[in-house]
């Protein structure tokens, strides 16, 4: 059960720590290619894996619209409602 909902512009609500994670998660910036020809590219592959990374990770994950994590909203309504549901369980 949600323990901090939040919503993000698009209207669509997550768990606050599983959209931060998804928001924050980083690639290696030492990436290590076995191949020789791609070590001599490495740098622009880098360069190319990181905006792509950007591109995902930067997104809310259904939307795909650009998110950041200072947009996220609290959805007290859900709280609200998911406290008052625990609260009548025996």
């Amino acid at each position: 059960m949600m323990r901090q909902p939040v919503i993000t512009p698009s209207g669509i609500t997550y768990e606050r720590v599983h959209i931060l994670k998804h928001l924050t998660v980083k690639i290696p910036q030492n990436l290590l290619l076995p191949d020789e020809y791609f070590k001599k590219k490495q740098k622009r592959l880098t360069r190319i894996l990181k905006y792509f990374h950007e591109q995902i990770t930067h997104t809310d994950p259904i939307s795909r619209e650009v998110l950041h994590s200072d947009q996220l909203r609290p959805n007290t309504a859900l709280k609200e409602a998911l406290e008052d549901f625990t609260a009548m369980q025996p």
